[in-house]
């Protein structure tokens, strides 16, 4: 029995696969090449669990991006990941400045690997904690259907010098 994939079906099997390809990162944090105390064998690794090496070129084909201050983190269970792998960081912001995707003063977006360190350190945050923030729609659709951040530099604590390199890619 063959697949059958419509126009409007294709969108959505190539947002799965891209998905997919995020779900299995374990990285998070700083780009390899801005990672201090990485030795190369480790900094090759880590490079190779990322979907993309994060830049200013590829920061800015992420669907949303934005400087926010973490208002709340709680688990959430998505419905449509395997059982065991469901509980997830539901993190909400008071969103300073948009870059991309939206004009809402408050968004909220899953973040797996808040917390959680990995091969090239850990987005460390809680509430109050400001975070510049880019990523892709979780399943699918438009900037901020269910989204996701991405994690490797993606995701990053907010400095004045991140904050600026944000600033020029965008505009």
């Amino acid at each position: 029995m063959g697949w059958v994939v419509t126009a409007r079906g294709v969108g959505t099997v190539c947002a799965a696969l891209v998905l997919a390809l995020v779900l299995m990162t374990s990285c998070g944090g700083e780009s390899t090449s801005q990672s201090p105390g990485l030795g190369n064998d480790q900094a090759v690794e880590a490079a190779a669990s990322c979907v993309q090496t994060y830049a200013p070129d590829t920061l800015v084909q992420r669907s949303f991006a934005f400087d926010g201050t973490v208002t709340s983190i709680e688990i959430r269970k998505d419905p449509r990941l395997p059982e065991g792998e469901r509980a997830v960081r539901w993190v909400s912001f008071h969103v300073h400045r948009w870059f991309r995707g939206g004009t809402a003063p408050e968004v909220a977006v899953w973040i797996e690997n808040l917390n959680t360190e990995s091969s090239i350190g850990a987005v460390e945050a809680e509430p109050g904690t400001r975070l510049l923030v880019s990523g892709e729609p979780r399943w699918g659709g438009d900037a901020l259907d269910d989204p996701i951040a991405w994690p490797c530099g993606f995701t990053q604590p907010w400095t004045e010098e991140a904050a600026a390199e944000w600033e020029t890619a965008f505009s």
